[in-house]
């Protein structure tokens, strides 16, 4: 795992990078460290430490602050955990708006680094899952992370993700046995990835990119209490 700090504290700095190492030898995980003095050091070199897994972020620092270096790197890439730290807890909120995994208040304790590193562990191995499928006549690989839904048309399929639509010949059923929990059948044409689902309505549900899609009436109660409960896991995570 590639793991990226970014304090203008120098002592903070290698204080924060033993706790990680510390945290990652308790879960038995080999972990990379990299440090950076500021934000622009992060940026000017960010091309050539992609893949990064998690970078932990000070809030206040010099003329381009924490939360303005996150708001820049999700310009670049949506999915990279981030976490904050710092003194002061007035931006947590703002850390929503870059879909922050967690907001520390300093000093960072070898205990929550702990708890951090197993939720990115976790979230890897969700987003490694993946399928194969049989598209225009060659292996195609896709990421479950990555499917917003199935839909039934007759022998076929077509499956949409976030990048785009592909059909191979399958049936519904058959296809649900490759997926996670975390599709739910709306419908006897459509599976759903709970991830996506924006809302749940009387006779249909909304999708984050505006797609609407009909949700059974024998279905109704179940998919709301699996969209209900999915989200309050994530809150409480």
């Amino acid at each position: 795992m590639k793991i990226a700090i970014c304090e203008d504290d120098h002592h903070v700095r290698e204080e924060n990078s033993t706790i990680i190492k510390k945290a990652a030898q308790f879960l038995k995980i080999a972990v990379t460290v990299l440090m950076f003095e500021s934000a622009e050091q992060l940026l000017f070199e960010l091309p050539d430490i992609i893949p990064i897994d998690l970078l932990v972020l000070d809030i206040q620092m010099g003329k381009l602050s924490g939360m303005d270096l996150a708001k820049k790197i999700r310009e670049k890439d949506q999915d990279v955990s981030l976490v904050f730290v710092s003194n002061y807890d007035d931006y947590v909120f703002d850390g929503y708006e870059v879909n922050a995994m967690g907001y520390v208040m300093k000093p960072l304790k070898e205990d929550k680094m702990t708890h951090i590193l197993s939720r990115v562990m976790k979230k890897k191995v969700v987003e490694e899952a993946h399928l194969i499928i049989e598209f225009n006549q060659r292996p195609t690989k896709l990421y479950l992370y990555d499917i917003l839904y199935v839909e039934s048309l007759g022998h076929y399929l077509k499956i949409v993700t976030q990048s785009g639509s592909y059909e191979c010949k399958g049936s519904l059923v058959k296809f649900s046995e490759s997926l996670t929990d975390i599709f739910v059948q709306v419908h006897r044409s459509y599976l759903v990835n709970l991830n996506f689902i924006s809302a749940v309505h009387q006779k249909d549900i909304l999708l984050s990119n505006g797609t609407v899609l009909p949700v059974s009436r024998n279905q109704k109660r179940h998919v709301k209490e699996l969209f209900l409960a999915h989200y309050r896991g994530l809150a409480n995570e």
